[in-house]
């Protein structure tokens, strides 16, 4: 949902620049500049989601690490 967002400004931005004459420098700058930061938001999203997704993974892990002491001390116990 946010890349497509994302996206959408981007083009959006674009096609503001492609059509903007050459007076209007600054405002090319400005949207220059928001483009840069819709790819810094990007960025900063795709780095969230993957340390979510690290941190889903270490819980798996843990959790089957957990099992597998669980199991050992039940067979030793019998």
């Amino acid at each position: 949902m946010q890349t497509e967002v994302f996206q959408q400004l981007k083009e959006m931005a674009i096609a503001i620049i492609l059509q903007a004459n050459l007076s209007s420098f600054m405002l090319i700058e400005k949207l220059i500049a928001i483009l840069s930061i819709i790819e810094e938001l990007e960025m900063k999203n795709t780095e969230r989601r993957n340390k979510m997704q690290q941190d889903a993974m270490h819980q798996v892990v843990v959790y089957m690490l957990d099992f597998e002491v669980e199991e050992q001390k039940q067979k030793m116990e019998k």
